[in-house]
């Protein structure tokens, strides 16, 4: 398990790739419970328990379903398990580095987000986690970066869209 954990690390800072992990669906949903359980704990205390999980579960199908689809175009849909599983886990480790943050986000009664450090912070962590989505998808569709990059973005507001169409806003959590 640690191997796991440390192969993620490693893709967080550019070192390792998809397909370094081990292609299992075993792990594939162990780091799908991981996100979903990540997305639950940013948004706790903020959202009601349902529909923070709804959300939680919506986004990461309709985003696994969204990275399936490019890899099923770009004819490379057999690496989808080692590439979810990088894009769960890695997402995962972000969204708990995020979280003392997203905790301190402050709301002003008009709903404006004052900007403050932590906010700066969360941003960057989001920043960070799209270039990984890129680093996953270049080598796991063996594309260019920047291709990779608008394909993550892509993948990522079409989720987030379309989760949030079917269930409604999650408050100032982090989505993945």
């Amino acid at each position: 398990m640690l191997a796991f954990f440390e192969t993620l690390v490693k893709i967080c800072f550019f070192k390792a790739k998809p397909q370094d992990l081990p292609a299992d669906r075993q792990w594939m949903l162990i780091s799908a419970a991981m996100i979903i359980g990540a997305t639950i704990l940013a948004g706790f205390g903020k959202e009601t328990s349902n529909q923070i999980v709804l959300f939680a579960i919506a986004q990461v199908s309709l985003y696994a379903a969204v990275i399936w689809l490019l890899l099923k175009l770009k004819g490379v849909q057999e690496r989808w398990t080692q590439t979810i599983t990088a894009l769960f886990g890695t997402s995962f480790l972000l969204q708990l580095a995020a979280i003392p943050f997203s905790a301190k986000i402050n709301l002003l009664d008009t709903g404006e987000v004052h900007l403050t450090n932590e906010l700066m912070i969360i941003f960057a962590i989001s920043l960070w986690n799209l270039l990984i989505v890129a680093h996953v998808l270049k080598n796991a569709m063996e594309s260019k970066f920047l291709s990779a990059l608008a394909l993550g973005f892509f993948a990522q507001a079409i989720s987030l869209t379309v989760a949030l169409s079917l269930v409604g806003p999650p408050a100032t959590g982090m989505a993945m």
